[in-house]
């Protein structure tokens, strides 16, 4: 055996210390050349090699050299620093700021000490680096990206000035919560005139598809009717012109004022200031440009209807062509900025009391109704905002189990860097310094991380912003901003001190003494329970993500399976609009009848119909019902669908008549109102009995309006989603209320979209007046109506199979590690007659024990997860069974298969090299 005390004190550099000092350090390093030249040759290397081994312990011998002056030059700093005041005459104030100023350059010297040191160590390793910093990416990386999309939508306040003082005023059914809250044009002006809570109360219509004329093709424009008071609450100024003026707002007088969208007036007007004053013939009516929107505004309030685009036009709220209708037409959204001074808990208790006044003086419209004041930041959110809360916390998850991860590795690391950290505390490294510079070593890895990290939430915010939900609330704001930069780094410090703290407190445990005499090759029990620990929480985490990501998908599959009640396949819809001539209910229901049949002229049609609203779009304004011989308190008539549909729309979308007769070409305004009825309308106010011949009322004012008969009885429909219950629902012929601006639905014999431009050419052929827009595939709707539920869900899969990849190789890599340390022991097992079964078991048991004890955990705390998920579940139990039998048997089989390779390999040890192990 090499002499390797002469072999050391020939490579090893004057360190310029004592010669005591001298030869304790050479005393030392010499016996971790021999532990390493011990264990080459226990593994069956030859003498060459194992001392070849051993001498590559050392790459260096001037940095070794540098690295053990600056250790003992700084532990004599620090004494004479802590003892030595004589040379402070002027006092112990004098004596303290040189301290100070000394203490500080000390700790500034250790730490680039510390970080230099980490980045050889990372060098060193590049493996084990690539390992540990890829999983904190991933981790950091996935929870930037969607903190910035949550931070977007939830988070951050509203784009205007002072937004906390904002708040939206809800109008809301008691007995139908569900339906969305819009309140009428006289409850509006009413709660105006007899609010003082508010500065400025204003409204904002359901969206208006407005048709353009006069200007080439006739253009549809998405529109929005406000009250002047709206662009000075948001303080907002159009980037040229004005604002609405008070009395371009008067209800008696229609205002002509017209303001246009940004990128109206870029594409239209080329940007020219000569818009402003320009007439625009808006349904036939002129109006005059007198402004410009931002191009970067948006109202973040709730809107009723479908934006299938952004909004072109804003008109007066005096212009709307309902705004003077009965007082029980809802179809307004009302904000308010609170006054100075008042709480929005004021605010409430005077609109309660001003609403109960209107109650009582009109009952026959708002008895049943009551008023709600939300925060307009909550508004906004809307239904978006408990599904991005929850896959927040469920990415935080996915993130504690990488720090689990990194820890696990950290630690395993430390355990076979004993000998390294031994002989650094015996150079004079105190507990503090050796969990310090572990600590920047754990920081610098996570920092790494946190750059990378940042470039794989680009990337998603990419991907996102490409297919995720385009109805999403403040989409357009959704980026790696300031806030969120600031969270990646608060990201990268708390995860660098979980990652690193544990492996640092280990050090501080362990007999360095012992560590240096026993060779640095035993394992510290604290180190084994840690590392048992570490498999139980991951076990955990990964359970409970794969809960919550078993109910999300089981409920998509139960809403793919629903009955939407209509064909999809061959189906497209076509929205127009009719032109401003037509304005006599007869011409309109002419030329829908001359669309319908030229439509059906067109080579490969099988069918077209006509409708007010297609399913699957949402929001649409009901109607009251009233049933003849039954009596109701004033305001609590049910509130139920309207819709308006041509004779062929039933045929043509498959959609089943269950009972009595459909519409036909004879029932128009001229013959005896009737009407058809949904299967919930019947289950729920005909119980029992047949509907057919039953006559009703639809509308707020029964004594101004016909009784109508119920002549047929159709399948329910889902309108408002896959995944939300059908509503009662009733439907007049087209003929006896002709629209202004109709959905057509066409079924073709082949691929529908591909007939489009015969279709389009058909519609032409009747008045080039009428624009055409909305052309979608009826399949693309029903995808559509699942976004909000498929994006998130596959958000939450993706990151349980992230969690349970992460969670399977800290598993392994605990469990490999093990059976490493446990060779010698292993050895003996075989040595005395235990057979490969034996071994086998052995290892597995150990791992699927603790693995077992984190599915155990896992599935209490999914149980108070699935607590907060019962607002996105769809036809399954918060308890459902299914997912909570699969995902402990996933689990299970991940762990077996994780456990399963380091225990096969344990079998294979030979006995008499483990015997040698030690």
């Amino acid at each position: 055996m090499p002499n390797w005390k002469e072999y050391v004190r020939a490579h090893l550099p004057p360190l310029g210390l004592s010669g005591a000092r001298e030869a304790e350090i050479c005393e030392e390093l010499a016996q971790q050349f021999e532990d390493a030249y011990n264990e080459a040759l226990a593994a069956g290397s030859s003498d060459e090699s194992a001392g070849q081994y051993a001498m590559n312990q050392v790459s260096g011998w001037h940095a070794l050299a540098r690295e053990l002056r600056a250790v003992e030059q700084t532990t004599t700093e620090r004494v004479t620093a802590k003892f030595d005041r004589s040379a402070f005459p002027a006092g112990d104030e004098q004596y303290r700021k040189n301290s100070a100023r000394r203490g500080g350059r000390l700790f500034m010297n250790d730490f680039w000490q510390d970080l230099n040191f980490s980045a050889r160590m990372l060098r060193k390793n590049l493996g084990f680096t690539a390992i540990v910093v890829l999983t904190l990416a991933l981790g950091i990386g996935a929870n930037t990206a969607i903190f910035s999309v949550v931070n977007a939508v939830v988070f951050r306040p509203l784009p205007y000035p002072d937004p906390s003082r904002l708040v939206g005023v809800e109008t809301r059914n008691t007995k139908q919560p569900e339906i969305d809250p819009a309140a009428s044009a006289s409850d509006f002006f009413d709660l105006r005139q007899r609010t003082r809570s508010f500065s400025s109360l204003a409204a904002v219509s359901a969206v208006w598809s407005t048709v353009v004329t006069g200007r080439g093709q006739a253009e549809r424009l998405e529109t929005l009717y406000v009250s002047a008071e709206l662009l000075p609450m948001l303080g907002v100024r159009p980037v040229i012109g004005r604002g609405f003026l008070p009395e371009e707002d008067n209800r008696k007088t229609p205002g002509t004022a017209a303001i246009i969208s940004y990128s109206y007036w870029q594409r239209e007007f080329g940007g020219n200031t000569a818009a402003l004053g320009t007439s625009l013939k808006i349904d036939g009516t002129l109006m005059n440009i007198v402004g410009v929107m931002p191009a970067d505004f948006e109202y973040l309030g709730s809107l009723l209807g479908t934006v299938e685009g952004n909004i072109d036009l804003w008109l007066p709220l005096s212009a709307n062509p309902i705004l003077n209708t009965l007082r029980g037409v809802r179809f307004l959204s009302v904000a308010g900025r609170l006054a100075p001074g008042v709480s929005i808990e004021q605010a409430r208790a005077e609109m309660n009391s001003n609403w109960t006044g209107l109650q009582n003086q009109f009952p026959d419209s708002n008895r049943g109704f009551y008023i709600r004041l939300v925060s307009l930041k909550q508004e906004a959110a809307g239904s978006a905002r408990p599904a991005l809360l929850l896959l927040l916390g469920m990415v935080g998850l996915v993130l504690l189990i990488a720090c689990v991860n990194v820890a696990n590795l950290l630690l395993a690391r430390t355990a076979s860097r004993q000998k390294e950290i031994a002989v650094r505390n015996a150079l004079g490294a105190s507990a503090g310094r050796l969990i310090r510079q572990l600590l920047t070593e754990s920081l610098l890895i996570s920092a790494i991380g946190g750059i990378l990290g940042l470039l794989l939430a680009t990337w998603s915010l990419r991907a996102f912003l490409a297919f995720g939900p385009a109805n999403l609330p403040r989409r357009g704001e959704i980026a790696l901003d300031i806030s969120t930069l600031l969270f990646a780094l608060l990201m990268v410090v708390i995860t660098g001190v979980l990652c690193g703290i544990v492996p640092a407190l280990e050090v501080t445990r362990r007999d360095l003494y012992a560590t240096l005499k026993e060779g640095g090759r035993t394992q510290a029990g604290g180190s084994h329970r840690a590392r048992a620990a570490f498999i139980v929480a991951e076990s955990a985490l990964a359970t409970v993500l794969l809960i919550g990501a078993g109910l999300l998908a089981h409920s998509l599959v139960r809403a793919l399976e629903v009955n939407p009640g209509f064909v999809t396949e061959n189906v497209v819809t076509l929205s127009t609009q009719v032109p401003p001539g037509y304005a006599a209910p007869e011409r309109r229901a002419a030329i829908y009848r001359e669309i319908e049949a030229r439509l059906r002229a067109v080579p490969g049609v099988v069918d077209a119909g006509a409708v007010s609203r297609l399913p699957l779009q949402g929001k649409n304004i009901g109607s009251w019902l009233w049933i003849e011989g039954r009596s109701a308190e004033p305001g609590q008539q049910p509130d139920v669908e309207y819709r308006v549909a041509s004779p062929s729309y039933f045929s043509t979308l498959g959609i089943p008549l269950l009972r009595g007769r459909s519409f036909d070409e004879h029932d128009d305004a001229q013959s005896l109102p009737i009407a058809l009825i949904n299967q919930s309308l019947a289950r729920r106010f005909f119980p029992g009995e047949d509907p057919i011949g039953k006559r009703i009322k639809l509308g707020p004012k029964p004594e101004k309006n016909p009784w109508i008969t119920i002549v047929g009885v159709v399948e329910d429909i889902r309108h408002f989603g896959l995944d939300v219950p059908p509503r009662p629902e009733a439907y007049r012929p087209l003929a006896a209320s002709p629209l202004y601006a109709p959905i057509f639905v066409v079924r073709t014999s082949r691929d529908a979209m591909a007939l489009v431009p015969s279709i389009r050419a058909a519609f032409q052929g009747v008045s080039s007046e009428m624009p055409l827009y909305n052309i979608l595939d009826m399949n693309q709707l029903v995808d559509r109506s699942l976004a909000r539920r498929r994006f998130p869900t596959l958000l939450l899969s993706g990151l349980a199979i992230l969690a349970l990849v992460l969670a399977a190789v800290g598993m392994y890599g605990v469990i490999s590690q093990s059976v490493a340390q446990r060779t010698h022991e292993i050895g003996v097992r075989l040595a005395v007659g235990a057979s490969a079964r034996n071994i086998l078991g052995l290892i597995l048991g150990q791992g699927m024990r603790l693995a077992v004890a984190g599915i155990a955990i896992g599935l209490a705390s999914g149980l108070l997860l699935s607590k907060l998920m019962v607002s996105q579940l769809f036809g399954v139990s918060q308890h459902d069974p299914l997912v909570f039998g699969l995902a402990p048997l996933i689990l299970c089989a991940v762990a077996a298969l994780a456990c399963l390779l380091p225990a096969r390999r344990a079998t294979q040890v030979d006995p008499l090299v483990a015997l040698r192990y030690e």
